[in-house]
C-alpha cells in the first residue's frame, strides 16, 4: 500500500474534511475507490497511519445525520 504524508494531525485532517460539502466528500470517496488508485493510507503529523476512506466515510455519516 502506498502511503501519503501530511503535516496535518489526524484531528486537523478530520476538521478539514468536515468543512467540505457532502458532495465534495462523496467525490473524494469515489476518487479513492476507483480501480488502480492504491493510496488508501495517510501518515499524519502525529505519526498515525489512517485509511483516508475511513475518515471520509465517518465524516460523511456525521454530516448526513445533521
Amino acid at each position: 500500500m502506498a502511503v501519503d504524508m501530511t503535516d496535518e494531525t489526524t484531528a486537523q485532517y478530520r476538521q478539514r474534511i468536515s468543512n467540505m460539502s457532502i458532495e465534495d466528500i462523496q467525490k473524494a470517496i469515489d476518487y479513492l475507490d476507483q480501480p488502480g488508485y492504491n493510496c488508501e493510507g495517510l501518515v499524519t503529523a502525529d505519526e498515525v497511519i489512517v485509511p483516508r476512506t475511513k475518515i471520509l466515510h465517518e465524516v460523511l455519516r456525521e454530516k448526513q445525520q445533521d
